[in-house]
């Protein structure tokens, strides 16, 4: 099929080619020229500043689409790297995501229009001045064997040998569920009888959709080291109790292990059932952590009264408004947090949200969302005994496999935003806010040195971050307190405050 595709793409952009050479001498004075020319001669200074405010638009919805979040990272110290954390772009909340992204996306266009006629300008003021008639061949020459080269190159980068990550060892992914259904509402909610497909909470077909690119993105980029096919001695997948995150996994699982042709145990069903390991909810110590811990229960609500006496009587009055307008009774972010929630998610399935959201469902408020997720590690203690289990399993699997115990290439843990929040803190970016998309990822690498010697097994971790979905283009993270190459021994002893020795033990004295 990509074979297929490649040579069609071929074929299109010679015939293209061909056809514009043709078309520019036949039409010097085409519609688009005339416009070039009466918008320079009419106001060039305005011209040109168009395309740049185009160029300057386009480079502000790449780093959106790369997970850049230059909003929340307003008026919070870190490194540039966690900037590229914090989702998607908090200006396009201002007056609702929906709202403020299509206004972009017309002015955009707009301004496209333009671009293309500069583009049209540029490509006849080069034929007319460079390929005349009597150099009319030797030009088309060039061009088509230029077409042939890039096409070859094309063919090489689309079949060419992969990308070659045989120096991994062993990788671990903390991934967030897809896109789901609210789990709760408020009193004053217009679609408060609003009939969720597979209710409340559910994995929508949506999120079903984004967790299988997922699954396609981690094959193609780790295929040398995971194996084609399925076996519980290479691979081994966790998830949280909750039912969206054990059908994101199958769903991961469904475009990671397609199975082979004859494999199939239904003739014609390109899926293969694989094992997804889950921990009941008030038993979990290690993705959500619900298991009843006395020394985190009372952190939190020391959290929630220092939260209360930083902000002050400012924050007491946004509860109030929030408090009137929905009818429940909102007295701390992660109420706050409950609500935005539930208002992205309607409008995000284009429900109309009511007068009143568009004064709080904004920036503000999706900070206020991150501060809440970052509530539950606010300090040591609670870093440690929500985030260090898991980095403790990580870490314990690298050594195994570092030891020549764990023979286990991949580790996939389908679990929550606030999952990825309490490990990434606890790894040491606690001076920034993250609010973790969809689909999300937070990848562990293991991988061999490139300048180790003979019989000196050394082996670095390198941690890398996806927060969008549409794009795959992961952010590789500088560990706080571990210089590059980031060697495991050298990590262990940066996280040995955030790794617990006895996690039962250790909440209770």
């Amino acid at each position: 099929m990509q074979k297929q595709l490649t040579l069609v793409l071929f074929i299109f952009a010679t015939v293209t080619v061909i056809t514009v050479i043709d078309s520019i001498e036949a039409a010097p004075f085409s519609p688009e020229r005339q416009l070039y020319l009466d918008q320079l001669e009419e106001d060039p200074q305005s011209f040109y500043e168009l395309i740049a405010q185009y160029n300057k638009l386009k480079e502000l919805e790449n780093k959106r689409a790369y997970g850049l979040d230059f909003g929340l990272s307003r008026g919070f110290s870190g490194s540039q790297t966690a900037k590229h954390l914090m989702g998607m772009a908090a200006a396009n909340y201002a007056n609702g995501p929906g709202r403020r992204r299509r206004s972009e996306q017309a002015t955009c266009q707009n301004i496209l229009k333009c671009q293309k006629i500069t583009i049209m300008e540029f490509t006849r003021s080069f034929w007319v001045q460079s390929c005349s008639s009597g150099r009319r061949g030797v030009c088309s020459t060039v061009i088509i064997l230029g077409l042939l080269i890039s096409s070859a190159l094309l063919a090489y980068t689309a079949f060419g040998p992969k990308k070659d990550n045989r120096s991994i060892r062993q990788i671990a992914i903390i991934f967030r569920h897809g896109d789901r259904n609210p789990t709760e509402t408020y009193p004053n909610d217009p679609y408060l009888d609003y009939s969720w497909e597979d209710g409340w909470g559910a994995l929508t077909k949506e999120g079903m959709m984004q967790l299988y690119e997922l699954g396609d993105w981690i094959r193609s980029e780790y295929d040398q080291i995971i194996g084609a096919k399925y076996d519980s001695s290479s691979a081994f997948i966790r998830s949280s109790y909750a039912d969206r995150c054990i059908m994101s996994a199958q769903a991961l699982l469904a475009a990671l292990y397609r199975p082979e042709p004859g494999d199939n145990f239904i003739e014609n069903l390109p899926w293969r059932p694989v094992p997804v390991h889950s921990i009941p909810r008030d038993f979990d110590k290690l993705i959500t952590v619900k298991y009843r811990c006395p020394k985190l229960e009372y952190a939190l609500k020391e959290a929630y009264v220092n939260e209360s006496i930083k902000t002050g009587k400012q924050i007491a009055s946004y509860f109030n408004e929030l408090s009137y307008y929905t009818g429940k009774k909102i007295s701390t972010i992660t109420d706050v947090e409950f609500l935005y929630n539930t208002l992205e998610i309607e409008a995000n399935h284009g429900l109309e949200l009511p007068e009143w959201t568009k004064k709080f469902y904004n920036e503000e408020m999706r900070r206020i969302a991150a501060r809440s997720l970052a509530l539950f590690t606010s300090n040591t203690l609670q870093q440690r005994l929500r985030g260090g289990p898991l980095l403790k399993e990580i870490t314990n699997n690298m050594m195994s496999a570092r030891n020549g115990h764990d023979k286990i290439k991949l580790y996939l843990y389908s679990a929550h935003d606030i999952t990825l929040v309490n490990v990434l803190r606890a790894m040491g970016f606690t001076n920034e806010l993250f609010k973790p998309d969809y689909g999300a990822a937070l990848i562990f690498e293991l991988v061999l040195s490139e300048y180790v010697e003979e019989n000196n097994l050394e082996l670095n971790v390198k941690v890398k971050y996806l927060n969008n979905t549409e794009i795959y283009e992961p952010t590789t993270l500088e560990i706080p307190h571990c210089k590059e190459p980031c060697k495991l021994v050298d990590l262990l002893r940066v996280w040995k405050d955030v790794l617990p020795v006895d996690w039962d033990s250790e909440c209770v004295n």
